[in-house]
């Protein structure tokens, strides 16, 4: 089978393009087109995927012009009062609308941090605003996916979506159903307190279930119990945290003065101060003078010095 590359996208012979038509009508993969064709299936899929490729738009073809054909048919039937026909049309429209948004989905929606972030802010506005038609299909999706894992538990409900007619990989299947847990139980991004929620909604609906069965005090204990349960798990039986005082994380001021009064000290006696220095043993000249500064014998402010020290807290505190 000759095939040709233009601009790396592989291209089939004009003659062969009816073919692909009808062999996409009739539900071949791209791996068995590739193979009919005789042609690299990784190539074959690229120009499949690519909007632009002359094999995109004959699959896109072969599958509008079947399901409009077929449509039609059971269109005029319908029409006429036949019920099997009318049947048959609304299965027909729910299966192409189903895999219209399960390919927008997989192929044109990229579910990433801001999509993400849209859906949540659409949840808590209580659905107001509008979404695109592809975050609609998808936050459907993952609100089944929700529902039947409160019913069925996590592995039935991965194994099912990657069951027909959604057809998944398990890595979609596993990935959708996280970000399911996520945007209906996810507190500021924090994944432990979205768990937490997730389990205190469980015992929540066991209590209530238990309350609208009761039918003896000891059920009412049961209830309470449980509540109770699920308030701890949410941790609304913990104190809240003290909020810290305004100014706690200020950098202090520093005041420098030679009048020891100024801070409540009595004035000591410089001359005794200065002698006391003057003998300590093993202290240098510049030791003893900057110790006489500081005690406040010699009134000279060493501001140079104090500016070093100053700056050398400033670089402690940094590190």
């Amino acid at each position: 089978m000759s095939t040709n590359l233009g601009k790396d996208v592989l291209t089939l012979p004009d003659d062969k393009y009816e073919e692909l038509e009808r062999l996409s009508a009739l539900g071949y993969s791209e791996a068995d087109m590739a193979m009919y064709f005789d042609v690299p299936g990784d190539d074959f899929s690229r120009a499949a995927l690519d909007p632009e490729s002359k094999i995109n738009y004959h699959i896109r073809r072969g599958v509008l012009m079947s399901g409009a054909l077929e449509q039609m048919g059971l269109l005029s039937d319908a029409e006429k009062g036949n019920v099997q026909a009318i049947q048959m049309l609304y299965k027909v429209r729910y299966r192409r609308q189903f895999e219209v948004a399960k390919r927008e989905i997989l192929y044109n929606l990229d579910i990433d941090e801001k999509v993400f972030q849209r859906l949540e802010n659409y949840i808590e506005s209580g659905s107001l605003g509008n979404l695109k038609p592809d975050e609609a299909i998808y936050i459907e999706l993952l609100t089944m996916m929700n529902a039947m894992r409160r019913k069925y538990g996590r592995a039935k409900t991965i194994k099912f979506f990657c069951k027909p007619p959604f057809s998944f990989s398990y890595a979609q299947s596993r990935d959708m159903f996280e970000q399911a847990i996520n945007l209906f139980y996810v507190d500021s991004k924090v994944e432990k307190k979205a768990l937490r929620n997730l389990k205190a909604e469980q015992l929540e609906e066991a209590a209530e279930m238990v309350r609208e069965m009761a039918t003896k005090p000891e059920d009412f204990e049961v209830y309470g119990k449980l509540m109770k349960l699920s308030a701890e798990i949410r941790q609304l039986n913990l104190p809240d945290p003290p909020e810290m005082p305004k100014g706690t994380f200020d950098r202090p001021y520093k005041v420098y003065t030679l009048d020891p009064a100024l801070i409540g000290i009595n004035k000591p006696d410089r001359n005794e101060l200065a002698r006391q220095i003057d003998s300590i043993v093993g202290a240098t000249e510049a030791e003893k003078e900057k110790a006489k500064r500081d005690a406040g014998i010699v009134d000279v402010i060493p501001f140079d010095e104090m500016l070093d020290e100053y700056e050398e807290e400033i670089k402690s505190e940094k590190q």
